[in-house]
């Protein structure tokens, strides 16, 4: 439980608040329903609007989250700074637009953000309860908010610069799925397409057909891909290789940061227990963040769970958020410290490197000795 200013003045937009005060639980969709953020306000904050409250409540700047969290009862719940930090990485995350948040109520309905907390409010009756563990709790006026994160990473990714519109990410995305498909699983597609496919899927094949990659085979009348599209999936497989060759332990990346500044010594990767910041690594390093992601999900089969309906995903937009939300659903690190993240990574890939050069090097003396 969280408590505000016993003393703070009424301003409930011409309802009566208890005490000059209120509640408000907020939940996240996908956490524990235990991990309730349970927090008592100033009755002035009722006077204004749902997203005014929830800035309010969640802010960006670290003096005000201070000043939030000093409010914690963590006698009743001392879970209540972690439980806060997984809020604050929610709303973060909006603002740097990865995400959308959508608000309900306790009914389910959803929030309308530019309505006055005041017209949410249930009024409870006034009293005490005891809590479990002999917590005393008052009664206030409660507003019941959960909130839900939206990924839309087509979106996003045509707001970073890296792409000019959706459209034209969507035309990138949709072909390289239908060649995924005839390569891997050697979907059989009628060539010329039937009538009733769908637009995108006949673009798909369109675009492909245009640059050389695949072509219609005589018996039967199929679509196969070409020797151009052969060698075009090398390339990107080889181009794939080099990001995972590069990248691929920051996807376990434990440390330490206090405030800005990272402690090198507790650096760690592919010990088990650290967070993927590949995505990040990648953004600091120029490469196009929904390129590398989508080329690493091809490689590593996440769209082999779909052969049977990959076609009419193809239409979807959504279908293609889904693939490629490790793009925004990510975690974060301030940019200083993913510089020096980044260095070190540079520095375990030289120290296994040269592990390598060490073994190569006595096996070929062992073989030696015992040629």
């Amino acid at each position: 439980m969280v408590y505000a200013d016993p003393a703070a003045e009424n301003g409930d937009g011409g309802q009566t608040v208890q005490s000059g005060r209120f509640e408000i639980r907020v939940s996240l969709t996908g956490m524990s329903s235990d991990d309730v953020l349970s927090i008592v306000l100033p009755g002035k904050f009722s006077g204004i609007t749902v997203a005014l409250l929830l800035d309010h409540v969640f802010p960006p700047g670290e003096e005000e989250q201070r000043a939030m969290a000093s409010m914690f009862d963590l006698r009743a719940n001392p879970d209540l700074p972690e439980i806060y930090a997984v809020f604050l990485d929610a709303f973060d995350a909006r603002r740097n637009g990865r995400c959308m948040l959508a608000s309900s109520g306790g009914d389910g309905k959803e929030l309308d953000p530019q309505g006055l907390v005041s017209r949410l409010l249930d009024h409870q009756p006034a009293g005490i309860d005891n809590t479990p563990g002999g917590v005393p709790k008052p009664h206030y006026p409660l507003l019941r908010i959960q909130i839900n994160q939206q990924y839309h990473a087509i979106e996003y990714a045509a707001g970073t610069g890296f792409w000019g519109t959706k459209g034209e990410l969507l035309e990138w995305l949709q072909p390289l799925t239908f060649l995924y498909f005839l390569d891997k699983h050697e979907v059989k597609i009628s060539a010329p397409l039937p009538l009733e496919v769908g637009p995108r899927l006949a673009a798909a094949a369109a675009n492909l057909q245009s640059k050389g990659l695949i072509s219609p085979s005589t018996d039967p009348r199929i679509f196969v891909i070409t020797e151009e599209g052969r060698g075009f999936i090398g390339r990107l497989l080889s181009e794939t290789e080099s990001y995972i060759d590069l990248y691929d332990h920051f996807k376990d990346t434990s440390f330490e940061v206090e405030g800005e500044t990272l402690d090198l010594d507790t650096v760690e990767f592919g010990a088990g227990r650290g967070a993927d910041l590949r995505v990040q690594v990648f953004l600091a390093e120029g490469l196009d963040p929904v390129r590398t992601v989508f080329l690493l999900r091809l490689y590593d089969g996440t769209l082999d769970g779909v052969v049977s309906s990959w076609e009419q995903l193809i239409e979807e937009e959504s279908f293609f958020d889904g693939i490629l939300e490790p793009v925004v659903n990510r975690p974060e690190v301030v940019e200083a410290v993913i510089g020096q993240i980044i260095d070190s990574g540079y520095g375990f890939l030289e120290e296994r490197a040269e592990r390598h050069r060490e073994m190569e090097s006595q096996q070929e003396i062992i073989n030696r000795v015992w040629a």
